[in-house]
């Protein structure tokens, strides 16, 4: 035997491989799943974290003014930024301007100061009656800063958020900026608890957002409510004030029946039950504003229950909280904490929970 065959070194065969490959694809298939879980444990970490951002916001705002702002409406006061009502015509002379939601008077307690700033500077609009008329928190914005989005109001896990605006909502473009997040409307506005029976199962009614709230394009008229924490009776850290809610929800056929006929948007002015959403920037009481607990009628009953874990583009309804989380959704409470609720979450507890005055303690399954 040569010095040459000696040295030389055996190759792999094909089969051998093939076995390689297999078992590389096989160690593969094994991490991915935990690579995922890992992925989403950190995503549904700083998802809880933006809702730690916007509850300390409130509570920052809460002692600057000794209020919060409401559900939809001028803040800190009735007449602020050029809102305008006239009781004898029941009109808004001035339109939408000066009307806001909580998300936007938000902004200079979450570090959006400049956001803030440019939102309230507005081009003058001489059509008018007094020559400067414009919307600084409307649509008509000059700087269209409602098309601009803030990094902690979108949850990294909410797969609808993904370009940070949300174009289904009609009016652009620019498009409005999306939000993983939603206020509750019976913290935000005048609610009453309804007992119920042993027939009749208990609800909440609230008031501007239920009788008001839907004329004039959703823009809101008096009684404008400002919430205190002094009138949350049930306490702080028994209610809830900010839940997850997916930028973009719709119901299969319906929503992709708009999708399809209208260019890619809801039908309009603010979408419906079947297409909506959760917009940082919407100032009205339509289906795109961050809001939930308020439509279709401003009556709230157990059915009202948070979707966990749902499909966006099948079965998600704009009215109600929404998560993209496997097995639970992050909520804010009043008293500043942050915690999951899970799928087993009883109707009847997410209803309690969430209304500031039923006068009951929460039940053991919270």
């Amino acid at each position: 035997m040569s010095i040459r065959e000696c040295s030389r070194r055996k190759a792999f065969t094909l089969i051998e491989l093939l076995v390689v490959i297999a078992i590389i694809g096989v160690l593969i298939a094994l991490l991915l799943p935990a690579v995922q879980k890992v992925r989403e444990a950190a995503n549904r970490t700083s998802c809880a974290n933006n809702l730690k951002q916007i509850i300390l916001g409130f509570h920052n705002c809460h002692d600057t003014y000794k209020k919060l702002p409401p559900i939809a409406g001028p803040f800190p006061d009735k007449t602020a930024n050029g809102y305008l009502y006239d009781p004898t015509t029941m009109s808004l002379p001035h339109g939408q301007r000066g009307v806001g939601n909580p998300f936007q008077f938000l902004l200079t307690f979450v570090e959006q100061d400049n956001l803030s700033r440019q939102m309230f500077t507005y081009a003058p609009d001489p059509t008018f009656p007094d020559g400067i008329g414009g919307a600084p928190l409307g649509w008509n914005d000059s700087n269209n800063t409602y098309s601009i989005p803030v990094k902690s109001f979108i949850c990294p896990s909410d797969p609808s958020a993904t370009g940070n605006d949300c174009m289904q909502n009609p009016g652009g473009p620019p498009w409005a900026a999306a939000t993983s997040y939603g206020i509750n409307g019976l913290v935000f506005d005048r609610s009453t608890f309804n007992q119920g029976s042993t027939t009749v199962p208990p609800s909440v009614t609230i008031n501007n957002a239920a009788s008001l709230g839907l004329q004039f394009d959703g823009t809101p008229i008096p009684p404008i409510y400002y919430p205190t924490f002094a009138s949350i009776i049930d306490g702080l850290s028994n209610t809830v004030f900010v839940s997850e809610k997916l930028s973009f929800c719709m119901v299969a056929p319906q929503g992709p029946q708009e999708l399809a006929t209208n260019g890619g948007q809801c039908n309009g002015p603010g979408g419906d039950l079947y297409c909506g959403g959760s917009n940082w920037s919407d100032p009205l009481l339509d289906f795109f504003a961050p809001v939930y607990n308020d439509l279709p009628n401003g009556v709230i009953t157990t059915a009202m229950t948070p979707q966990i874990g749902v499909n966006y583009q099948l079965n998600c309804d704009p009215t109600r909280p929404s998560s993209a989380h496997p097995g639970v959704i992050n909520v804010a409470l009043g008293d500043g904490s942050v915690r999951t609720v899970a799928t087993d979450v009883t109707p009847l507890t997410w209803l309690l929970v969430n209304t500031p005055n039923d006068g009951l303690p929460p039940p053991l399954d919270w």
